[in-house]
């Protein structure tokens, strides 16, 4: 596959294509403004509160 840019920071950009390509689940981050893309692959977005709420559940 070829990879094209997908979010605004191009630093964040290996983020996101590590997540794709180990199919995560999700991503966390602080950064959720600068991550529109996730969805696209089937990637929820969270923020770190919500994920530690899930790990709780």
């Amino acid at each position: 596959m070829c990879w094209h840019p997908q979010l605004r920071d191009p630093a964040d950009e290996m983020v996101l294509e590590t997540a794709i390509n180990d199919q995560a689940d999700a991503l966390v981050t602080f950064k959720r403004r600068d991550y529109d893309a996730p969805g696209r692959f089937g990637i929820e977005l969270l923020a770190p509160h919500e994920a530690l709420l899930r790990i709780r559940l």
